[in-house]
């Protein structure tokens, strides 16, 4: 028996149950469509938190001390170095923006209380060309050099209710090596008056976390940084802040770049290292995701088998005749599967039209999530604040229906099957 009378065959029978026929599709189709929906969400709302990551806090490349990149989460300001501008002059001369920057932490403190937070001494000219901070101030500046300034995010701000021009002081431990080589820690304090106020689409700057310019840090009126650094912070000119970096902002690219004066106490890392605890904590929510999904795409399965089953159940009759006028087994079960590959493909393409008519809107729109995130405190392990975005994702969207039709064309093989197990005479007295 040819494919097109299998394929005429099978149609004529979905046809005939026109109910089952549309409540199968309708079920297939709204899997799909929940499929692209939540892959959709999930590839949005990751990409856009690794967007803003580099954007807003790594850049595509750091540069760190070993000990310092062994230590990082603590922020262990002493492991910092030095002489690092031939580092950043290579960089640039070779189409590369850099930003030498110290970061450490300690409390912010006015009238209102005192809160921890973190700091991040910066030369804001070098900053304004790795990062697009500087277009989401609120109000202010980034402050000038040897200006005792800060720059603060709007939701920190909120907590102590700062604005521009208001009076803070900044208290933080520093470890210095005496002499003797014996680690001492000591307190300091500055005097610092808010420049500006940010609101970005990353909540881990809006949120404790301050700027200030390296230049009042240096000596003893500031922290005795004394020209030390803890990273530098890279990106390449002209690159696509959209898109995510290729192959000429890879450390093995940019390494080769440095050469030599990559010292051997210095790590070049990528984002992805940077940032690893932040993606893989992503990364499993995607995995929790796709576990939610294919447990729904087997609740839609099973449901297209129950179909398959009442349809072999319904017509033994007809399957005796078919066998008694010669048909094999083999055809007989391949015109099941055909047909219950049909009600899968059919269902998947209508879920594929609906899923991207979701999906547009997604896109374009998104989710509103800023009410939420203003009572939120952190990240809640992603780095967007305003909305959740879907984005494309061709490849899961095309692979969606095929497995939809190969599973549906498998699960119809074992009630097709099962029907052979009765002898003609059987089937046609049912």
């Amino acid at each position: 028996m040819r494919l097109r009378n299998y394929m005429t065959y099978a149609l004529r029978n979905l046809t005939r149950h026109k109910t089952k026929t549309v409540i199968t599709v309708i079920s297939v189709a709204i899997g799909i469509a929940f499929y692209i929906f939540l892959d959709g969400l999930m590839y949005g709302t990751v990409n856009s938190s690794k967007l803003n990551i580099i954007n807003f806090e790594t850049g595509s490349l750091k540069i760190y001390s070993r000990d310092y990149f062994a230590e990082k989460e603590d922020l262990p300001l002493s492991k910092g170095f030095f002489d690092y501008e031939e580092i950043i002059e290579t960089l640039r001369e070779s189409g590369y923006y850099a930003a030498g920057r110290a970061t450490f932490t300690g409390t912010l403190i006015n009238s209102n209380g005192e809160i921890p937070y973190k700091f991040v001494g910066i030369d804001p000219d070098a900053e304004k060309q790795v990062f697009l901070t500087d277009d989401y101030f609120v109000d202010g500046r980034y402050p000038d050099e040897f200006e005792n300034g800060i720059v603060v995010g709007a939701k920190g701000a909120m907590e102590l209710g700062l604005r521009v021009g208001s009076r803070v002081k900044l208290n933080t431990t520093i470890e210095s090596e005496g002499l003797d080589g014996r680690m001492r820690s000591f307190y300091q304090r500055l005097d610092l008056t808010v420049t500006g106020i940010i609101n970005t689409p990353d909540p881990a700057l809006n949120d404790r976390l301050g700027f200030i310019n390296l230049s009042v840090l240096d000596d003893e009126t500031g922290i005795m940084l004394d020209g030390m650094i803890t990273e530098i912070v890279i990106r390449k000119m002209n690159a696509d802040v959209r898109a995510l970096p290729g192959y000429k902002e890879s450390s093995a690219y940019v390494g080769k770049i440095l050469g030599k004066k990559l010292s051997d106490d210095l790590v070049l890392i990528s984002y992805m290292e940077d940032a690893r605890d932040l993606i893989e904590a992503s990364n499993q929510d995607y995995v929790s995701s796709y576990f939610m999904i294919i447990l729904f795409i087997i609740l839609v399965i099973l449901g297209n088998t129950n179909t398959m089953l009442m349809a072999v159940f319904e017509r033994k009759r007809e399957i005796g005749m078919l066998r008694a006028i010669g048909m094999r087994d083999g055809e007989i079960i391949s015109m099941f599967m055909l047909e219950s590959a049909l009600l899968g493909g059919i269902g998947a393409v209508l879920g594929v039209i609906l899923g991207v008519l979701i999906n547009i809107y997604m896109v374009n729109v998104g989710i509103d999530i800023s009410a939420w995130m203003d009572n939120w405190s952190g990240t809640f392990g992603y780095r967007i604040v305003a909305e959740m975005k879907s984005g494309w994702n061709p490849a899961a969207i095309i692979l969606s229906v095929f497995l939809m039709t190969f599973f549906c064309w498998l699960v119809a093989y074992v009630p097709a099957k099962g029907s052979m197990r009765c002898t003609i005479s059987e089937n046609l007295m049912e």
